[in-house]
């Protein structure tokens, strides 16, 4: 790693876990603060209205 004391400041946000699970084994998983990473169970299926309706609304307030 390049900056030890980096961190990013972002909010992840993806409905399928395993993607995130495979960012935070990557490059850049040093700098990901788990605090701000938001996922559900399986996924919304590559649909992001399905995904905004379903699981949106207990999101909403975080």
């Amino acid at each position: 790693m390049l900056l030890p004391t980096a961190n990013a400041r972002s909010v992840i946000v993806d409905m399928e876990c395993g993607v995130i699970n495979e960012m935070l084994k990557g490059p850049l998983g040093d700098v990901l603060d788990t605090q701000q990473l938001i996922s559900d169970v399986s996924g919304a299926g590559n649909n992001w209205a399905h995904g905004n309706h379903c699981y949106g609304p207990q999101y909403h307030d975080l």
